[in-house]
């Protein structure tokens, strides 16, 4: 049954990445020889700090007329990168990415890159997932908007780690906190 699947087990086999300071153009090329629709954008240190897509490609680069060969990916990925581990049941994973709106999630383990999953990765095991988490997830959100006493109230159980640009300093940061602007800042900007 799709619910006892590891996410590890349904992820791509190959990964590819590139540097933040690296080029639209390597992205764009990279996609076109590997037939894929994204790149993992990793840090010097080797840690995904963003995803570079197709569609940030044209809605940010095409369309805006800019040259492919001088924008670099930090300027341009989508930030911060949602995480899972491999080990993790695809259940929960599909669940992640419904919930957070994304269609893709960075696997790491033990502070190491791993790979990615993507929705289609999914579908392709288990298309009868998507109906079943889509509804549960529709079902929890309802019973938690009809028991929530306090609008404001935060989990303070919620502890994870969020890798991406600082949206203020614009350094990067393997532990981005949202800040009351709902802006996903390093630690030094969220003091400040």
């Amino acid at each position: 049954m799709s619910k006892s699947i590891k996410v590890k087990e349904v992820a791509s086999e190959e990964n590819f990445f590139l540097k933040s300071n690296d080029k639209i153009i390597d992205a764009a090329k990279m996609m076109k020889e590997n037939n894929i629709s994204s790149v993992i954008v990793i840090s010097d240190e080797f840690y995904p700090i963003g995803l570079i897509t197709e569609r940030d490609i044209i809605q940010r680069i095409v369309a805006e007329e800019k040259d492919p060969s001088k924008e670099e990916l930090k300027a341009h990925m989508s930030s911060p990168v949602l995480k899972i581990d491999p080990d993790a049941e695809l259940v929960e994973a599909m669940k992640k990415m419904i919930d957070n709106k994304v269609k893709r999630l960075v696997l790491i383990k033990d502070n190491e890159l791993e790979g990615m999953i993507s929705y289609s990765d999914i579908i392709k095991v288990s298309p009868d997932l998507l109906e079943i988490i889509y509804n549960k997830s529709k079902v929890e959100d309802i019973q938690e908007f009809e028991s929530e006493e306090d609008e404001d109230e935060v989990d303070e159980d919620f502890d994870e780690n969020i890798s991406g640009i600082c949206e203020i300093c614009g350094e990067e940061s393997d532990n981005l906190k949202e800040n009351e602007e709902g802006l996903f800042v390093c630690e030094e900007c969220l003091e400040d």
